[in-house]
């Protein structure tokens, strides 16, 4: 990933954080030259220091034969995103894209036990659950186990882009926050949102 310095996180617990509120993932394996794509929720866990991304495909999808012939994959997480135009900046500027994105490059393993598939199953399902007034109670059909591959992926390298203005002076970051604000558009307020919780007292 294209990664200028001023856009550069280096803060484990703030990229652990924010791939754990977009755990949604777009995992890309290679199969002969070619990029294969699946797009996956995932459960993320730390053991002993090492990053851990787990969770199952369905068995028709060939991305868990792909990930056993060749287990070197990527992970990518996508946060808010939203245009920033140049007149919202007191100096000259170009048109431009704020956005969050984490990729995270890995070796992934086949899970095939019962038990390890029903784990990851329960786990996504309470974690997705969690808070609604009346949560599903885990009670699946047995044949819905056999229907699907878990996998896991341990993380070797983590890239992190936070893309917030942080190359523009405090005067058009504030304009950039501000008309964001105005928008009624949830990607822009989210951005605002985040940009506004990431100032320091310099900028």
């Amino acid at each position: 990933m294209y990664l200028p310095e001023f856009f550069d996180e280096k803060d484990p617990a703030v990229i652990l954080d924010f791939i754990r509120s977009n755990s949604f993932a777009t995992m890309i394996s290679v199969q002969q030259g070619q990029p294969f794509v699946s797009h996956i929720p995932l459960l993320i866990e730390m053991r002993q220091d090492r990053l851990f991304l787990r969770g199952h495909v369905a068995r028709a999808n060939k991305h868990w034969n792909i990930m056993q012939q060749n287990p070197d994959i990527v992970v990518l997480f996508q946060g808010p995103h939203c245009y920033v135009s140049p007149t919202w900046y007191q100096q000259p500027g170009a048109p431009t894209w704020n956005y969050v994105a984490v990729h995270a490059h890995g070796s992934a393993s086949i899970r095939e036990d019962i038990d390890d598939i029903k784990d990851i199953i329960e786990q996504l399902a309470r974690s997705h659950e969690a808070g609604r007034d009346q949560p599903w109670d885990l009670d699946y059909p047995p044949n819905m186990v056999q229907a699907i591959v878990g996998f896991e992926i341990e993380v070797s390298q983590l890239e992190a882009k936070f893309k917030l203005s942080q190359n523009r002076p405090p005067q058009d970051r504030d304009g950039v926050m501000r008309e964001l604000g105005k928008l009624d558009d949830v990607q822009a307020q989210a951005m605002a949102k985040l940009m506004r919780q990431r100032q320091t007292p310099e900028s």
